[in-house]
């Protein structure tokens, strides 16, 4: 049995969330049950839905090195023996004291310090920047590294061809939350563009995001504008649409498993370095942090829409260098490490 420690709420969104589930999905299928423990109840609904039981500290996703004794109380009365932990908000001591009774398992997207952990996942196409093997060298933590374990939901297997040689759908992507309303911001800037009036625009309003109103009146507004509030159809909407405009984060890589062709930008710290590494390498098209201009970057993302919808080579080299990267069994290739502990 694993037990997974991660949070997803209106602030943080529910990436954590999403890739924890992947993991425990893919661990499911090779015959390991999972259970969730979280601080606040507001991933709850997420988590049981897709069938697996969920534990409340009653707590805040924001304090987790306060939840020491809870923990402890947890690892004893449920024998736990491996745990998965997935969040930001902790540090090498709340690390170091959970791992005295179980085997650790953590999640690592920024590499900031040297996590006490008996496996360390970082599935980040950056992850080469923070010298992994030369830090942790001597602390007998297996590293599982790189694009090949980016864990994808289970939806994301049995990819297709794609087609070039034509352009006539758009996906819009921003997350769970999209604080910055950056959805409703590209989609009325792309409805108003004369290049893209007779394309579909696809907009995906995550759970979280409070401006579904507003995103249903330009919808209204606009036939060639459909919302696609908490959808659970990801990898067919990627499939029928010939690109794509997306924040940083785990979609990215989903993406990148569609072969399809995508504008991204930033609007949170931690999505910089990916977006950021997807442009220098030429695998995205990458608009940069969209928090130092909004308007401006909008117009960047449209102009290189249109630039996509015109140019069905580059749709294809942008594709060919996605699809490598990225094969879709990342989430069982973490499961199978984390059942041999």
């Amino acid at each position: 049995m694993l037990y997974i420690r991660v949070d997803g709420n209106e602030k943080i969104a529910t990436g954590h969330v999403m890739r924890c589930l992947s993991i425990a999905k893919a661990l499911r299928s090779l015959g390991e049950e999972s259970v969730f423990i979280l601080a606040e109840p507001y991933g709850v609904p997420i988590i049981e839905k897709e069938g697996f039981q969920t534990i409340c500290l009653n707590g805040r996703y924001d304090k987790i090195t306060e939840e020491t004794e809870k923990m402890d109380e947890m690892i004893a009365q449920h024998q736990i023996k491996k745990l998965l932990v997935d969040s930001y908000f902790i540090d090498e001591t709340y690390l170091e004291h959970l791992r005295r009774n179980s085997s650790l398992i953590y999640i690592d997207d920024m590499g900031e310090r040297i996590y006490p952990s008996d496996v360390l996942i970082n599935y980040c196409n950056y992850y080469d920047k923070f010298r992994y093997e030369e830090r942790y060298g001597n602390t007998g933590t297996k590293l599982l590294l790189g694009c090949s374990y980016a864990p994808l939901r289970e939806e994301f297997s049995g990819r297709r061809e794609r087609q070039f040689d034509e352009f006539r759908e758009i996906l819009i992507t921003t997350g769970g939350t999209d604080t910055y309303n950056m959805a409703y911001r590209i989609g009325a800037a792309m409805a108003d563009c004369p290049h893209l009036r007779k394309i579909k625009i696809n907009i995906v309003s995550g759970r979280f995001n409070t401006h579904l109103s507003e995103l249903r009146e330009l919808e209204s507004r606009n036939g060639n504008i459909v919302i696609h509030h908490n959808a659970g159809n990801m990898a067919e909407l990627m499939m029928n649409c010939d690109a794509a405009v997306s924040a940083g984060g785990t979609t990215l890589y989903e993406i990148c498993y569609c072969g399809l062709p995508t504008v991204c930008f930033a609007f949170a710290d931690n999505q910089l370095d990916g977006t950021g590494t997807f442009g220098e390498r030429e695998v995205m098209i990458n608009t940069g942090d969209i928090r130092r201009d909004p308007d401006r970057a909008v117009k960047q993302i449209v102009d290189n829409v249109c630039r996509l919808a015109e140019d069905s080579g580059l749709r294809r080299s942008f594709s060919d260098k996605m699809r490598k990267l990225v094969d879709g069994n990342g989430a069982l290739r973490i499961a199978e490490e984390i059942q041999a502990l």
